[in-house]
């Protein structure tokens, strides 16, 4: 089957979306890399001088690699937070590049592009997810299979490697391996043979590995959590809080993604009455896009029935645009032929997504500038490691208390490497802790008090000798 667009100017706007979010992602670097998760791995990575993998998700090296050579080398921090930035725009870009260049499915590539553009609005910001990089490895492994849906002996060990990174990326990854399985199947007969069910098995053969023997605390904590709370809400998942919230974003910055599914559902419900030919199993599907966007939303509800740092939740949210946009590239547009105005179509879209992603860029510059103050105070004060009471931080849904300690570092060893500081957000009182009046050799996190002259052990990154101090309020 083809999967091709004729249309050179489409294949030259899906490379130009790439082109602008690597733009964005060097303009905005300290914006997405001094930030939560993202600020705290590459903080352990440069601080041990090794890779840092958490939850046994082995592909963080693809992302990890630069900064830490960079670090090697001995290059100024910048460069270790530009490339890290950098660096999850060209993964991103070399997949979608192989997806379309040498895999010849222009479709699959625009699914990546939506996935990437459509519900996304602070996520770009948050870069370190893991959930990402599965999906595009499962959109990289369909690509594959559907080029070659009777596989030779090297196609299927190739599939075979995918599917294990895949797998142990993020849990929910999986959810959208077995959307697309589904979809492709009703779409595709060459695809229903042996070799996509051996697949299959050896997916869910890996799936159950990595849920018994590599789930860290935190998964474990999310897995009773969960429970807890299909049991607090069962049979009544509609009053989850959580659906509240979501339909709010839905108006407000998903938009997207409910006119698509109307779109595709009427689209679907058109062809169970007037049949098409190159529409096969519309009834089947309509059942599929419409159960499966009910169930995946009220799974990652329950998951966290309230919802109060949007970028955690949205990071969530971003797989559903496959679900809106593999019906219109895969049966509506192949049906309908390939039309001028479809350019035009996805150029917009394009264009009102990036903006959003460009104008959301101001509270993630602020927050960083409000560091950069606090830091720049407690300079002139002499003092380079600070206290400051939680109640008094601003951007509350773009701060966590434990992460400031780490993106406070980065942020002053890169704009002042001569002189590291560090900020203590916190709600607990420390007026009488032992770094406040006495102990000069302390870095202080959320989590753990470390002792600097054995915490610092690269040299890439220290802290000055001298005791912690509050701030006055200003």
């Amino acid at each position: 089957m083809n999967y091709q667009l004729q249309s050179s100017r489409l294949k030259a706007l899906g490379y130009l979306f790439w082109v602008v979010l690597l733009v964005f992602s060097i303009l905005f670097y300290e914006e997405r890399v001094i930030f939560m998760d993202s600020a705290f791995q590459l903080f352990e990575v440069l601080n041990y001088g090794n890779f840092q993998i958490y939850a046994a998700r082995f592909t963080s090296v693809l992302t990890q690699a630069f900064p830490l050579l960079f670090s090697k080398i001995g290059l100024p921090l910048q460069w270790s937070l530009l490339s890290y930035s950098i660096g999850f725009i060209f993964l991103y870009g070399t997949i979608y590049h192989l997806i379309v260049h040498y895999l010849k499915n222009d479709f699959l590539g625009w699914a990546m592009i939506f996935f990437f553009s459509l519900l996304v609005f602070e996520g770009f910001y948050y870069p370190v997810a893991e959930l990402k990089l599965g999906i595009a490895l499962v959109l990289l492994f369909y690509a594959i299979l559907l080029k070659h849906p009777q596989p030779t002996v090297s196609i299927l060990l190739l599939l075979g490697l995918i599917i294990i990174p895949v797998c142990f990326t993020h849990r929910l990854v999986f959810a959208f391996y077995l959307f697309l399985a589904i979809f492709f199947l009703l779409n595709n007969k060459e695809l229903r043979n042996r070799y996509f069910l051996g697949l299959f098995v050896f997916a869910l053969g890996v799936i159950t590995i990595q849920s018994k023997y590599f789930t860290n605390w935190y998964d474990r904590a999310k897995q009773v959590e969960f429970w807890d709370n299909y049991e607090k809400y069962f049979p009544n998942f509609h009053q989850i809080p959580s659906h509240q919230t979501f339909f709010e974003e839905c108006i407000h910055h998903y938009y997207f993604f409910p006119i698509l599914l109307i779109l595709s559902s009427l689209g679907y419900l058109f062809h169970i009455f007037k049949r098409h030919e190159k529409i096969t199993f519309p009834f089947i599907k309509l059942g599929l896009i419409l159960g499966f966007s009910v169930s995946y939303i009220i799974l990652i509800h329950l998951s966290a029935p309230t919802t109060f740092h949007r970028f955690y939740h949205e990071t969530n949210y971003l797989p559903l645009s496959l679900v809106v946009t593999i019906p219109f590239l895969f049966d509506f547009i192949p049906a309908y032929g390939e039309r001028k105005s479809l350019f035009f179509i996805f150029g917009i879209i394009l264009l009102i997504r990036l903006n959003t992603i460009y104008s959301n860029h101001k509270v993630y510059t602020k927050r960083l500038a409000w560091m950069e103050k606090k830091m720049e105070i407690g300079h002139q004060l002499g003092h380079h490691k600070i206290i400051i009471p939680a109640e008094e931080a601003p951007f509350k849904k773009h701060t966590m208390d434990w992460a400031v300690s780490y993106e406070s570092m980065l942020l002053s060893k890169s704009r002042r490497p001569n002189q590291p500081a560090t900020i203590l957000l916190t709600p607990k009182d420390h007026h009488e802790h032992e770094c406040v009046k006495s102990n000069n050799n302390c870095y202080m996190t959320t989590f753990k008090v470390h002792s600097s002259d054995v915490f610092f052990e690269s040299g890439t990154l220290s802290l000055p000798d001298e005791k912690y101090i509050y701030l006055s309020k200003e």
